[in-house]
């Protein structure tokens, strides 16, 4: 049974290669994608974060503490 659901492991994950391909474009030169990646970077943390509030279980935030 695993302890995350799909919506957690698939943000996580997502965080790693936005922040890869953050990296990369910058390191390119290449601006315009670079702000488009972390556009979606902030995306997919907001959505952590609402998901975090609002879901019960193992996804909550409060589990941290």
């Amino acid at each position: 049974m695993p302890v995350w659901d799909e919506v957690l492991r698939l943000t996580h994950w997502a965080v790693v290669l936005l922040l890869g391909l953050c990296w990369f474009s910058a390191e390119q030169g290449e601006m315009a994608w670079h702000q488009t990646f972390a556009y979606l970077l902030l995306a997919v943390l907001l959505t952590r974060l609402s998901w975090g509030l609002y879901r019960s279980g193992t996804a909550r935030l409060r589990t941290l503490f």
